[in-house]
């Protein structure tokens, strides 16, 4: 479970809402996170990590590297925070992303090279998610990336709102051509088959999400392929739906496991 997810407002969690949406993930038989690295530095590491403990949670990636776009420094300079986290919950993936819309493709690649190997030393993969509004917008890109950085603890994330709506749709063909080991972490929800009347993708994808199985992603097919490439990813589901947040991190928990079992079994 993303926990922010859980959450009407994901943006803010004081240490009440930490500790209910740790406990209804762990009741709701989602016993590890992939943890917003804010939750737990805003209300003290040792308190995250107590809470987390008493709900029987772990962390198992953290989230997010956003500077490694800028070049070498700037992405070690931002990752320290990242990889303490990291280290304090004993999680070996860090997720990183940018949300800057143009980009210098050889200082990004540059910069997620250093990361990576900042990264490595800590035992930490590092695996960049896509997002379609942003200079990173697709798997064809971010695996350009990961290839170019020469980086063995470099991966992909995917999303997968983010990539049924990538530009130029799902790319299964490339998928194919991509080793296993090199997608580490799937986001797990869903899409609506029309796009938000706003235009507004990142409103859309930070309160209407569907649940997985109840939008328009072949999650059947995405899975099949990374099946034959033997991919063994972490998944965890980040589905923000704020008409289901409002129902209470409980509910919420309990019908993600619901639509999950549907998808998944």
């Amino acid at each position: 479970m993303c926990p922010a997810t859980l959450l009407p407002e994901p943006m803010t969690c004081d240490a009440d809402g930490l500790r209910d949406i740790a406990a209804a993930s762990a009741g709701a038989g989602f016993p590890t996170f992939s943890l917003w690295s804010f939750y737990a530095t805003n209300n003290g590491v040792d308190t995250a990590r107590t809470m987390f403990d008493d709900a029987g949670v772990a962390v198992r990636a953290v989230e997010a590297a956003t500077q490694w776009t800028e070049g070498p420094e700037a992405a070690v300079a931002d990752a320290e925070l990242q990889l303490d986290v990291a280290s304090a919950f004993g999680a070996d993936l860090l997720l990183a992303c940018t949300m800057a819309p143009t980009m210098d493709a050889a200082r990004a690649t540059e910069g997620f090279a250093a990361l990576c190997e900042r990264a490595s030393e800590r035992g930490v993969r590092v695996a960049i998610e896509f997002l379609p509004w942003s200079a990173v917008p697709d798997l064809a890109t971010t695996w350009q990336l990961v290839q170019e950085s020469g980086a063995a603890n470099g991966g992909i994330v995917i999303d997968m709102m983010h990539w049924q709506r990538q530009p130029g749709g799902p790319n299964l063909e490339l998928l194919r051509q991509i080793p296993g080991d090199r997608i580490p972490y799937v986001q797990v929800c869903d899409a609506a088959a029309n796009p938000s009347d706003t235009g507004d993708y990142l409103t859309e994808a930070l309160t209407a999400r569907p649940a997985p199985g109840q939008g328009c992603v072949d999650i059947a097919a995405l899975l099949g392929v990374l099946a034959e490439i033997d991919a063994d990813p972490y998944f965890a589901l980040e589905v923000f739906n704020a008409e289901l947040a409002a129902r209470g991190a409980p509910a919420m928990a309990d019908e993600l496991r619901r639509a999950t079992r549907t998808v998944f079994g």
